[in-house]
Protein backbone atom coordinates (compact mmCIF):
# COMPACT_ATOMS: atom_id res chain seq x y z
CA UNK A 1 0.00 0.00 0.00
CA UNK A 2 1.17 3.48 -0.67
CA UNK A 3 1.70 6.37 1.87
CA UNK A 4 -0.96 8.99 2.09
CA UNK A 5 -0.21 12.14 4.57
CA UNK A 6 -3.67 13.74 3.33
CA UNK A 7 -7.13 13.17 3.57
CA UNK A 8 -9.40 13.56 0.63
CA UNK A 9 -11.21 16.71 1.88
CA UNK A 10 -7.50 18.12 2.31
CA UNK A 11 -6.30 17.19 -1.15
CA UNK A 12 -9.24 18.50 -2.79
CA UNK A 13 -8.85 21.87 -1.16
CA UNK A 14 -5.06 22.26 -2.00
CA UNK A 15 -6.09 21.21 -5.78
CA UNK A 16 -8.76 23.79 -5.79
CA UNK A 17 -6.69 26.72 -3.85
CA UNK A 18 -3.15 26.08 -5.52
CA UNK A 19 -0.90 27.78 -7.17
CA UNK A 20 -1.95 26.23 -10.55
CA UNK A 21 -5.33 27.75 -10.27
CA UNK A 22 -8.57 26.86 -9.30
CA UNK A 23 -8.64 23.05 -10.87
CA UNK A 24 -11.56 21.32 -8.86
CA UNK A 25 -11.61 17.77 -8.96
CA UNK A 26 -14.86 15.77 -8.84
CA UNK A 27 -15.68 13.00 -6.96
CA UNK A 28 -14.90 10.21 -9.26
CA UNK A 29 -11.78 11.59 -9.58
CA UNK A 30 -10.81 11.42 -5.47
CA UNK A 31 -12.20 8.27 -5.56
CA UNK A 32 -9.88 7.03 -8.41
CA UNK A 33 -6.44 8.73 -6.42
CA UNK A 34 -7.84 6.85 -3.15
CA UNK A 35 -7.91 3.54 -5.41
CA UNK A 36 -4.29 4.19 -6.23
CA UNK A 37 -2.97 4.96 -2.91
CA UNK A 38 -4.64 1.68 -1.65
CA UNK A 39 -3.24 -0.46 -3.74
CA UNK A 40 -1.20 -3.07 -2.30
CA UNK A 41 0.15 -5.10 -5.71
CA UNK A 42 1.76 -4.06 -8.71
CA UNK A 43 -1.08 -4.92 -11.13
CA UNK A 44 -3.75 -2.96 -8.90
CA UNK A 45 -1.74 0.11 -8.72
CA UNK A 46 -1.08 -0.23 -12.47
CA UNK A 47 -4.84 -0.69 -13.52
CA UNK A 48 -5.78 1.82 -10.88
CA UNK A 49 -3.01 4.51 -12.42
CA UNK A 50 -4.25 3.90 -15.76
CA UNK A 51 -7.64 4.76 -14.68
CA UNK A 52 -6.57 7.96 -12.92
CA UNK A 53 -4.89 8.90 -15.69
CA UNK A 54 -7.16 8.57 -18.16
CA UNK A 55 -9.92 10.23 -16.33
CA UNK A 56 -7.19 13.32 -15.30
CA UNK A 57 -5.05 14.37 -17.68
CA UNK A 58 -7.52 13.86 -21.21
CA UNK A 59 -9.27 16.65 -19.77
CA UNK A 60 -6.39 19.36 -19.30
CA UNK A 61 -2.77 17.97 -18.90
CA UNK A 62 -2.55 21.03 -16.31
CA UNK A 63 -3.68 18.47 -13.65
CA UNK A 64 -0.60 16.58 -14.42
CA UNK A 65 1.68 19.42 -12.79
CA UNK A 66 -0.74 19.76 -10.14
CA UNK A 67 -0.37 16.19 -9.24
CA UNK A 68 3.25 16.34 -9.33
CA UNK A 69 3.25 18.20 -6.02
CA UNK A 70 0.99 15.49 -4.81
CA UNK A 71 1.89 14.69 -1.09
CA UNK A 72 2.39 10.96 -2.05
CA UNK A 73 5.81 10.59 -3.59
CA UNK A 74 4.45 7.54 -5.74
CA UNK A 75 2.18 9.47 -7.60
CA UNK A 76 3.94 12.70 -7.97
CA UNK A 77 6.53 10.64 -9.73
CA UNK A 78 3.92 8.71 -12.28
CA UNK A 79 2.13 11.80 -12.80
CA UNK A 80 5.51 14.00 -14.13
CA UNK A 81 6.68 10.80 -16.24
CA UNK A 82 3.24 10.92 -17.62
CA UNK A 83 3.40 13.90 -18.40
CA UNK A 84 6.50 13.84 -20.17
CA UNK A 85 5.50 10.93 -21.96
CA UNK A 86 1.99 12.77 -22.94
CA UNK A 87 3.74 15.35 -24.41
CA UNK A 88 5.82 13.91 -26.72
CA UNK A 89 4.26 13.46 -30.45
CA UNK A 90 3.93 10.23 -31.82
CA UNK A 91 5.36 8.73 -28.14
CA UNK A 92 3.34 5.27 -28.09
CA UNK A 93 5.28 4.42 -31.22
CA UNK A 94 8.37 6.40 -30.70
CA UNK A 95 10.51 2.71 -29.64
CA UNK A 96 9.82 -0.92 -30.32
CA UNK A 97 10.53 -1.38 -26.73
CA UNK A 98 9.22 1.89 -24.86
CA UNK A 99 9.41 5.71 -24.96
CA UNK A 100 11.50 8.21 -26.01
CA UNK A 101 12.14 11.57 -24.39
CA UNK A 102 14.66 13.96 -25.67
CA UNK A 103 17.82 14.44 -23.89
CA UNK A 104 16.24 17.87 -22.43
CA UNK A 105 13.07 16.15 -21.34
CA UNK A 106 14.82 13.12 -19.83
CA UNK A 107 17.25 15.34 -17.60
CA UNK A 108 14.13 17.68 -16.48
CA UNK A 109 12.66 14.27 -15.44
CA UNK A 110 16.02 13.15 -13.56
CA UNK A 111 15.88 16.45 -11.55
CA UNK A 112 12.58 16.06 -10.37
CA UNK A 113 12.88 12.61 -9.45
CA UNK A 114 15.95 13.36 -7.38
CA UNK A 115 14.27 16.69 -6.21
CA UNK A 116 10.76 14.72 -5.01
CA UNK A 117 13.01 11.38 -3.35
CA UNK A 118 15.73 13.03 -1.90
CA UNK A 119 18.12 10.46 -3.87
CA UNK A 120 20.90 10.22 -6.37
CA UNK A 121 19.97 8.43 -9.51
CA UNK A 122 22.91 5.79 -10.61
CA UNK A 123 24.80 7.00 -13.63
CA UNK A 124 23.81 3.71 -15.22
CA UNK A 125 20.28 4.42 -14.28
CA UNK A 126 19.76 7.00 -16.89
CA UNK A 127 22.13 6.52 -19.33
CA UNK A 128 21.70 6.25 -22.85
CA UNK A 129 22.13 2.41 -22.90
CA UNK A 130 19.32 1.62 -20.40
CA UNK A 131 17.02 4.94 -20.48
CA UNK A 132 14.93 6.42 -21.69
CA UNK A 133 14.33 4.54 -24.45
CA UNK A 134 14.56 1.11 -22.73
CA UNK A 135 16.48 -0.53 -25.35
CA UNK A 136 17.77 -3.93 -24.39
CA UNK A 137 20.47 -4.00 -21.69
CA UNK A 138 22.35 -6.90 -21.76
CA UNK A 139 25.23 -5.05 -23.10
CA UNK A 140 26.11 -3.60 -19.61
CA UNK A 141 29.78 -3.68 -17.88
CA UNK A 142 30.47 -4.33 -14.51
CA UNK A 143 27.02 -6.23 -13.77
CA UNK A 144 28.98 -9.60 -13.40
CA UNK A 145 27.25 -12.84 -11.88
CA UNK A 146 28.21 -16.19 -10.82
CA UNK A 147 26.07 -19.18 -10.16
CA UNK A 148 26.40 -20.75 -6.59
CA UNK A 149 29.12 -23.08 -6.00
CA UNK A 150 27.54 -26.97 -6.51
CA UNK A 151 28.43 -27.50 -2.74
CA UNK A 152 25.46 -25.17 -2.37
CA UNK A 153 22.37 -27.48 -3.85
CA UNK A 154 19.82 -27.78 -3.90
CA UNK A 155 19.91 -24.42 -3.84
CA UNK A 156 20.40 -22.20 -7.24
CA UNK A 157 20.25 -18.86 -7.78
CA UNK A 158 23.64 -16.05 -9.17
CA UNK A 159 24.98 -14.10 -7.23
CA UNK A 160 27.29 -10.53 -7.76
CA UNK A 161 31.64 -12.30 -8.44
CA UNK A 162 32.25 -9.62 -5.51
CA UNK A 163 30.39 -12.53 -3.18
CA UNK A 164 31.30 -15.52 -1.65
CA UNK A 165 28.89 -18.16 -0.56
CA UNK A 166 28.85 -21.65 1.09
CA UNK A 167 26.47 -23.65 2.35
CA UNK A 168 25.58 -24.06 6.26
CA UNK A 169 23.93 -26.14 8.76
CA UNK A 170 21.05 -23.02 8.54
CA UNK A 171 21.17 -22.48 5.19
CA UNK A 172 23.64 -20.43 2.84
CA UNK A 173 26.78 -17.84 4.08
CA UNK A 174 26.81 -15.17 1.71
CA UNK A 175 30.29 -12.77 2.47
CA UNK A 176 31.68 -9.52 1.16
CA UNK A 177 35.35 -8.06 2.11
CA UNK A 178 34.10 -7.19 5.58
CA UNK A 179 30.53 -8.74 6.51
CA UNK A 180 28.63 -11.59 5.88
CA UNK A 181 25.29 -13.27 6.74
CA UNK A 182 23.22 -16.47 6.78
CA UNK A 183 20.27 -17.02 4.65
CA UNK A 184 17.79 -19.65 6.34
CA UNK A 185 17.71 -22.56 4.50
CA UNK A 186 13.96 -22.70 5.00
CA UNK A 187 13.60 -18.89 3.48
CA UNK A 188 15.53 -20.37 0.43
CA UNK A 189 13.35 -23.21 -0.30
CA UNK A 190 10.08 -20.57 -0.16
CA UNK A 191 11.89 -18.78 -2.66
CA UNK A 192 12.58 -21.41 -5.00
CA UNK A 193 8.74 -21.53 -5.59
CA UNK A 194 8.97 -18.48 -7.28
CA UNK A 195 9.61 -18.55 -11.18
CA UNK A 196 12.67 -16.71 -12.37
CA UNK A 197 14.04 -15.18 -9.28
CA UNK A 198 17.80 -16.14 -9.97
CA UNK A 199 19.62 -13.23 -9.02
CA UNK A 200 20.66 -11.88 -5.44
CA UNK A 201 22.29 -9.04 -4.57
CA UNK A 202 23.24 -7.85 -1.12
CA UNK A 203 23.97 -4.59 0.68
CA UNK A 204 25.23 -4.26 4.30
CA UNK A 205 24.47 -0.96 6.34
CA UNK A 206 24.73 -0.45 10.37
CA UNK A 207 24.86 -4.22 11.15
CA UNK A 208 22.08 -4.97 8.68
CA UNK A 209 21.87 -6.82 5.43
CA UNK A 210 19.49 -6.22 3.04
CA UNK A 211 19.22 -8.88 0.54
CA UNK A 212 17.34 -8.69 -3.16
CA UNK A 213 15.92 -11.45 -4.97
CA UNK A 214 15.16 -10.50 -9.02
CA UNK A 215 14.10 -11.86 -12.18
CA UNK A 216 15.65 -11.02 -15.53
CA UNK A 217 11.97 -9.42 -16.65
CA UNK A 218 12.02 -7.18 -13.60
CA UNK A 219 9.38 -8.84 -12.17
CA UNK A 220 8.39 -8.72 -8.05
CA UNK A 221 10.53 -10.31 -5.36
CA UNK A 222 11.27 -10.17 -1.99
CA UNK A 223 13.38 -7.72 -0.22
CA UNK A 224 14.64 -9.18 2.94
CA UNK A 225 16.45 -7.12 5.92
CA UNK A 226 18.73 -9.76 8.20
CA UNK A 227 20.81 -8.71 11.34
CA UNK A 228 23.98 -9.49 10.89
CA UNK A 229 24.95 -10.07 13.91
CA UNK A 230 21.75 -12.81 14.90
CA UNK A 231 21.41 -13.48 11.27
CA UNK A 232 17.33 -13.23 12.48
CA UNK A 233 15.22 -12.49 9.53
CA UNK A 234 13.98 -8.26 11.15
CA UNK A 235 11.18 -7.87 7.74
CA UNK A 236 10.56 -9.20 3.89
CA UNK A 237 9.02 -6.83 1.73
CA UNK A 238 8.06 -7.04 -2.05
CA UNK A 239 9.93 -4.94 -4.65
CA UNK A 240 6.79 -4.29 -7.65
CA UNK A 241 9.98 -3.50 -9.92
CA UNK A 242 8.17 -4.21 -13.37
CA UNK A 243 5.37 -5.65 -11.91
CA UNK A 244 4.28 -9.51 -13.42
CA UNK A 245 4.43 -9.63 -16.68
CA UNK A 246 2.67 -12.06 -18.70
CA UNK A 247 3.58 -14.40 -22.13
CA UNK A 248 6.90 -14.34 -22.76
CA UNK A 249 9.80 -11.92 -24.25
CA UNK A 250 12.15 -12.23 -27.29
CA UNK A 251 15.95 -10.36 -27.55
CA UNK A 252 19.01 -11.18 -24.92
CA UNK A 253 17.51 -10.91 -21.19
CA UNK A 254 18.15 -7.03 -19.78
CA UNK A 255 18.30 -6.68 -16.06
CA UNK A 256 19.99 -4.36 -13.51
CA UNK A 257 19.50 -3.63 -9.89
CA UNK A 258 21.42 -1.25 -7.25
CA UNK A 259 20.41 -0.86 -3.11
CA UNK A 260 21.75 2.28 -2.26
CA UNK A 261 21.09 4.06 1.30
CA UNK A 262 19.25 7.13 0.96
CA UNK A 263 21.40 10.24 1.18
CA UNK A 264 18.59 12.85 2.57
CA UNK A 265 16.71 9.67 4.64
CA UNK A 266 18.79 8.05 7.32
CA UNK A 267 15.59 5.33 7.56
CA UNK A 268 15.28 5.09 4.09
CA UNK A 269 16.75 2.34 1.26
CA UNK A 270 16.64 2.77 -2.15
CA UNK A 271 16.00 -0.09 -4.89
CA UNK A 272 17.31 1.50 -8.34
CA UNK A 273 16.46 -1.41 -10.90
CA UNK A 274 15.75 -1.72 -15.19
CA UNK A 275 14.54 -5.13 -16.63
CA UNK A 276 13.33 -6.11 -20.12
CA UNK A 277 10.30 -3.60 -20.14
CA UNK A 278 11.48 -0.27 -18.40
CA UNK A 279 13.35 1.35 -15.25
CA UNK A 280 11.67 1.51 -11.59
CA UNK A 281 12.80 2.66 -8.45
CA UNK A 282 11.51 1.92 -4.72
CA UNK A 283 12.12 2.98 -1.08
CA UNK A 284 11.42 1.44 2.01
CA UNK A 285 11.93 2.07 5.84
CA UNK A 286 14.48 0.60 7.16
CA UNK A 287 13.09 -0.36 10.07
CA UNK A 288 9.68 -1.65 9.02
CA UNK A 289 9.95 -2.68 5.49
CA UNK A 290 7.27 -0.65 4.37
CA UNK A 291 7.36 1.40 1.24
CA UNK A 292 7.76 4.73 1.31
CA UNK A 293 7.06 5.07 -2.77
CA UNK A 294 6.86 3.35 -5.83
CA UNK A 295 7.72 4.42 -9.47
CA UNK A 296 7.86 2.38 -12.68
CA UNK A 297 8.19 3.23 -16.10
CA UNK A 298 5.86 0.42 -17.21
CA UNK A 299 3.30 1.46 -14.76
CA UNK A 300 3.48 -2.01 -13.76
CA UNK A 301 1.95 -4.15 -16.27
CA UNK A 302 1.69 -3.41 -20.05
CA UNK A 303 -0.84 -0.56 -20.44
CA UNK A 304 1.09 1.88 -22.24
CA UNK A 305 -0.33 5.24 -21.34
CA UNK A 306 -2.68 5.31 -24.13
Amino acid sequence: MMRFGLSVASVAAVLVLGQFGPYEPNAKQLELRQAVIEADSPQKAGQAFEKFFKSVAPQDTSWLSILKTDTNISIALQAAWHQKIVATPNWSKSSERGWFLTPNDAQRFFGFLEGRTGSTIPEWWQSESSFPDLRLLSDWEGEEFESLPKSCSPWEFRIESSITAEKVDDGIKLASDNSSIIIPGKLLTQLDDKDGLDQCKIYFIEGRAFVAFFSDFGDPGPLICLDVKSNKVLWTSEMWALGKMEGGASGGWATRLELQSSKHRSNEIVIWGAGNFGNYVEAFDVETGKADFRFSTNYWHAWNGE
